[in-house]
Formats: structure tokens, sequence, C-alpha cells
């Protein structure tokens, strides 16, 4: 049976008790070295620091949020309309993660522990969260952020993240900007 008709059956019996999460269906049906390499960038420090421990573990929040990196960074080209995020995520660790040598992991890992660190020095404690000004308190790490910043920033120069660490101040407003323009 392929993998997307397993998952999409779990999916729909998992309906007494407490569900399973996707991402928890994902790690018991796709087996492969994806799930040890995206648990040990969940469980490092480099992780841990820049979320401030916000992130949860025990129903895998962290381990899905780090595959949303890596399934992003990863991918060249347009995500198909059709595709929502769980099958975009499936076919990352189905197919195109099978294929990853060490050569590709290591680029992963090294690219995520820079946007990391660079997202702290950019957007300081707002890292990954909706941010309206100085004066609003701060929310919680929205995913959609997570992503996009960790992604962003994965893929600028050493140059580049310097230059957005440098005015700091405003990236920060102008992403105030964005957001209340867009709230």
């Amino acid at each position: 049976t392929p993998a997307n008709v397993k998952f999409n059956i779990f999916s729909r019996i998992n309906q007494g008790g407490l569900p399973l999460t996707a991402q928890e269906i994902r790690n018991a049906i796709y087996p492969g070295e994806w799930r040890k390499r995206v648990r040990q960038l969940a469980e490092g420090q480099t992780f841990l620091k820049a979320t401030e421990m916000k992130i949860k573990g025990e129903r895998m929040e962290d381990i899905e949020l780090v595959l949303r990196f890596v399934a992003h960074y990863t991918f060249s080209g347009n995500r198909p309309d059709e595709q929502n995020l769980d099958q975009f995520l499936n076919d990352t660790v189905e197919r195109r993660s099978i294929s990853w040598t060490e050569e590709t992991w290591k680029d992963i890992e090294t690219a995520f522990s820079r946007a990391l660190q660079a997202a702290r020095k950019v957007f300081g404690r707002f890292a990954f969260r909706k941010y309206y000004g100085p004066n609003q308190s701060r929310r919680p790490i929205n995913r959609g952020l997570f992503e996009t910043e960790s992604v962003l920033l994965a893929r600028r120069s050493d140059d580049e993240l310097d230059l957005l660490a440098a005015k700091s101040d405003e990236v920060l407003l102008q992403l105030a900007g964005l957001f209340h323009n867009n709230a």
C-alpha cells in the first residue's frame, strides 16, 4: 500500500481517544534517516536556545517545526497548489530525503544552525513571533514565521546576515508595519 494511502487511512481511524498529530502519524509510517537527523536538530542547543524552549516535544511539535524547515529549505521550485502542508512534508520524508547524502544532511544542519543564530541577531526576542511594535507584549512562536524566517535567513550570505543584524531595529519596524497592514 502506498505510504500516502496509509497516512490517510491512519488519519481517518485515529478518531478515538487522544488523536495522534500528523507528525506522530508521519513518524510512525515513514522510516528513514530523516527521523534521527530531524530529532537531533530539534533536541540541539541551537534550536532550544532560539525557541527559548517554548516548543514542546510531547506531541512532536518540535520535530514537525524542524521538518518544515528541512522540507522548505531543500525544495526548489513551486509546491503544487493542490498539495497541502502534510502532503508536502510526507513527500519530503517518503521520496526526497531517501536520496540525501551525508553531505546534504551536513548542509541542512549548517544552514539550520546559521539561520537560528541569525534570527536571534536580526529579530532579537521577537524571532519567529508576530511583531506589532515595541510596546506590545510578546506573542507565542508562530510556525509559519518560523519556517519563513529560518529558510530565508538560511539562504542569505554572511554579509547579508551581518547587514540585517546591524539594521535589526529597522527590520523590526518594517515587520511591524507589514503586520499592521495585514492584520
